[in-house]
């Protein structure tokens, strides 16, 4: 294979306040979040390959109020971006990432949320080639 040609990897999101929501539903007290990276990288869709860091948006005063947090999820491989919650600037910041994938890249799209804003880019996405994975 030529050393420019780069095998296509999935793009993996945590929308953070909505993933928050999950754990009561789950009876889940606690994440652990390097568990939660391997199965979001090994066990959900077909590759193993990432395009990109994972990310998990996260409201910028709890980055702040538990840095134990915000270390654990950096130590697991994630990419913590701060963003507002509040008017939905969090789901905004994840959509705007999204957007910018590029199909040439990125085979799969592995997200987790339980918010439904996300459908319209994911359908736009999809149309692309790029599989989409909601885990929720």
């Amino acid at each position: 294979m030529d050393a420019t040609v780069r095998k296509k990897g999935k793009a993996i999101f945590i929308d953070g306040p909505s993933a928050n929501k999950l754990k009561p539903a789950l009876g889940i007290k606690l994440i652990d979040y390097k568990g939660l990276y391997r199965i979001l990288c090994e066990k959900v869709g077909s590759s193993r390959t990432l395009s990109c860091e994972p990310i998990v948006t996260m409201h910028p005063e709890r980055i702040t109020n538990t840095e134990r947090l915000s270390k654990q999820l950096a130590g697991a491989g994630f990419q913590v971006v701060p963003v507002e919650s509040e008017g939905g600037a969090d789901d905004e910041e994840i959509k705007r990432r999204i957007r910018l994938l590029d199909p040439l890249v990125t085979s799969e799209i592995v997200i987790m949320t339980c918010d439904q804003d996300f459908l319209p880019v994911l359908r736009q996405k999809a149309t692309q080639g790029i599989a989409v994975y909601l885990v929720s």
